[in-house]
């Protein structure tokens, strides 16, 4: 019977991403792959000495991400390039779209230039 399941049952290959990997140098990839490594290995077993190492790895982890990405920023403003800081700030803003409509105390829309009401 398990012959016959081996032989007509295709077989579906699965790959496994990280999508929050993208783009980060060939170190911070191997510490997250670490991590997760150690993640499944303290899930599955629930040991004091697994859990000890997750967080540490995961420590090391983080504070490499951060010091990459304060790298990053600094490299921007080092470079003095106005177009490429906009572009860098506008990936980095949560709302797309822009900021919503703006109401007064009493409720009503506010259409004109904050400067010109405080003359």
């Amino acid at each position: 019977m398990n012959d016959g399941i081996h032989l007509f049952t295709p077989l579906k290959l699965v790959q496994i991403s990280n999508k929050n990997a993208k783009g980060y140098p060939l170190h911070i990839r191997q510490l997250i792959r670490k991590k997760c490594a150690a993640w499944r290995l303290y899930k599955r077993y629930k040991s004091d000495s697994l859990r000890q190492k997750y967080l540490s790895i995961k420590k090391q982890c983080s504070t490499s991400i951060a010091a990459f990405i304060k790298q990053k920023e600094y490299s921007i403003i080092r470079k003095d390039n106005l177009g490429l800081f906009y572009k860098y700030v506008n990936n980095k803003l949560s709302c797309k779209s822009g900021v919503g409509v703006l109401r007064d105390t009493d409720g009503s829309v506010i259409s004109d230039d904050f400067c010109l009401k405080q003359t």
